[in-house]
């Protein structure tokens, strides 16, 4: 099975801009289902949550949610354009 962890902006100055952000990282998640992988899409597992912790605790939890007891280095993930 393939895996894709959906990264992408989510803070943005306003609520609705947050949305749409989630909304991009959802249809993203949709197509890349389609192309046969299974997507860990952080944007939908913590949307609007803001403020009950700092933005840390998201990143960090998500992250390990997708790869526990590891750390990824930014040089070793690719990223995939879809059109």
């Amino acid at each position: 099975m393939k895996f894709a962890y959906i990264a992408g902006p989510y803070r943005a100055e306003h609520p609705y801009q947050v949305a749409a952000n989630v909304r991009r990282a959802r249809d993203v998640a949709d197509e890349l289902a389609l192309m046969g992988y299974f997507c860990i899409v952080p944007h939908t597992m913590t949307a609007h949550m803001d403020g009950i912790q700092d933005d840390k605790f998201w990143l960090d939890g998500t992250l390990w949610s997708c790869c526990p007891g590891r750390h990824i280095a930014r040089e070793r993930r690719k990223s995939v354009t879809l059109h």
